[in-house]
């Protein structure tokens, strides 16, 4: 059809090509497919209708393209910002899986107050689609969860498991490039190793990668194991976390996703570091530099924390206090908080081998007030038990011993039997 330049049934056998291209995870194809549907509209007179299909050839290429570039690339950017203007132009309200996709890119931009007005905006979707509603909440959640406010992001994320219908599974993947399901478990996962119950977290964990992996759908799987591994390296489970880099390392040669190898890399240096490899820090140097210059800034906090826990191992407490104050202004300028409190305690840590008393005092404090003001009882535990081990107070290991009585699970972890 396209070479016998019959524009209409080229459009519509390029639209059906990409479709399930894009089903069996065909997503460089499915792309090609979705681009030249859209080239070949240039052809077509201008109408409403013609808008129209525009409008539904881009939203099919929003899933595929995210996979492969990520939310926050400018193509995808583009892509939903042509979308909501056609919506506009066409007089018609904005379509769930635009919201969506705007509330995605806001988020890698670490704008989270406007992600979640996105995911209120389809909570409140006049169609009221349920699996707007499921979308929306996890929005909600995830956007809650990086501001630090864990209670809102448990609600949100447990709001959207319990309205998953697995019945709306293929629409899921097909409009948001993801199941939210297991996406939301990992998630969920990590609030609950931050809110003290590691064990709780641990097997939240591996529900939402057992479920990605029955799945076997590719972004949803390297998103879970990611998300998956963080957890593990946050546990000091150093054996899990090896095993879910490599399987990380093998997703990355069926599909490459720049945005997800960024955070993997930084964790493989965190390994290689805690293993006595020297080669770790430049892993961790580059996956910083990746993100400042990528524009996946979503975890230059964490990746920024991981260095300078590596600087603190390696004795190197001007650079690693260096990392943690440019990841504390991060926090502080974009209302990222969810890391502040273990920057914190890990720039006062590095303050005290530093000899800087005054400083180090300072910033354990902030860090356990921090914590206690999120309900982060594990981050509340390490800071804790920073400040009683470099300044012995009774009234902090008073409050120790108190909050370790509390502390439901992951007993066997080395953060808990230190304190």
């Amino acid at each position: 059809y396209d070479q016998a330049g019959m524009v209409e049934p080229a459009i519509d056998a390029y639209r059906v090509a990409g479709a399930r291209a894009a089903a069996v995870s065909a997503l460089d194809e499915a792309v090609t497919m979705f681009r030249r549907a859209l080239s070949l509209l240039a052809e077509v007179p201008r109408s409403a209708d013609r808008d129209a299909l525009e409008l539904d050839i881009r939203i099919a290429l929003g899933s595929p393209l995210v996979a492969l570039q990520g939310y926050g690339s400018k193509g995808a950017h583009q892509l939903y910002e042509r979308a909501l203007s056609l919506c506009r132009k066409l007089n018609r309200p904005v379509d769930p899986p635009i919201l969506r996709g705007l509330g995605l890119a806001r988020l890698q931009g670490c704008r989270f107050d406007d992600s979640s007005e996105l995911g209120q905006a389809l909570l409140d979707h006049e169609s009221r689609d349920p699996i707007a509603r499921t979308e929306g909440r996890y929005l909600l959640g995830v956007s809650a969860f990086w501001r630090g406010d864990l209670a809102m992001a448990r609600d949100y994320l447990d709001g959207a498991i319990d309205a998953y219908d697995v019945s709306h599974r293929d629409e899921h993947l097909a409009l948001y490039a993801q199941d939210p399901k297991a996406v939301c478990l990992v998630r969920l996962a990590w609030v609950e190793l931050w809110a003290g119950d590691a064990g709780r977290a641990n097997e939240t964990a591996r529900s939402a990668l057992e479920l990605a992996v029955d799945l076997d759908h590719l972004m949803t799987l390297w998103y879970v194991i990611t998300y998956a591994a963080i957890i593990a390296a946050e546990s000091e489970d150093l054996a899990r976390l090896a095993e879910l880099l490599g399987t990380a390392e093998g997703l990355s040669k069926r599909l490459p996703m720049p945005y997800l190898m960024i955070v993997g890399e930084a964790l493989r240096g965190w390994l290689d570091v805690c293993e006595g490899s020297p080669g770790g820090v430049e892993k961790i140097v580059r996956s910083v530099a990746r993100s400042r210059t990528d524009g996946e800034t979503l975890h230059l906090t964490y990746t920024l924390l991981l260095l300078a826990r590596a600087r603190a191992m390696a004795g190197e407490c001007h650079q690693g206090r260096a990392a943690t104050r440019e990841g504390l202004s991060w926090s502080h300028n974009h209302n990222q908080r969810y890391l502040e409190a273990e920057l914190w305690r890990v720039d006062g840590e590095l303050a005290h081998r530093g000899g800087e008393t005054e400083a180090a005092t300072a910033s354990l404090r902030r860090a356990v007030e921090t914590a206690s003001a999120q309900g982060a009882d594990w981050l509340e535990l390490r800071a804790l038990h920073s400040l009683a081990s470099r300044f012995p107070d009774q009234t902090v290991r008073e409050q120790l011993g108190g909050l370790v009585e509390t502390i439901p699970s992951g007993h066997d972890l080395p953060a808990f039997r230190a304190a």
